[in-house]
């Protein structure tokens, strides 16, 4: 972490670059209950139901 630098705004601005395309969608993780849940990001996310306990 020794070699680290800052770059001023106009070094900033000739970066370029594409990123990075991801073939899977973005995951969020959910609390529900005492459970976590790593699933695709949604704003209508619903716990489960678990009828066995």
């Amino acid at each position: 972490m020794k070699n680290l630098k800052k770059l001023s705004k106009g070094q900033l601005k000739n970066i370029k670059g594409e990123g990075i395309n991801l073939p899977e969608p973005e995951f969020c993780m959910y609390v529900c209950g005492d459970m976590v849940i790593c699933a695709t990001c949604s704003k209508d996310f619903k716990c489960p139901v678990d009828d066995t306990m």
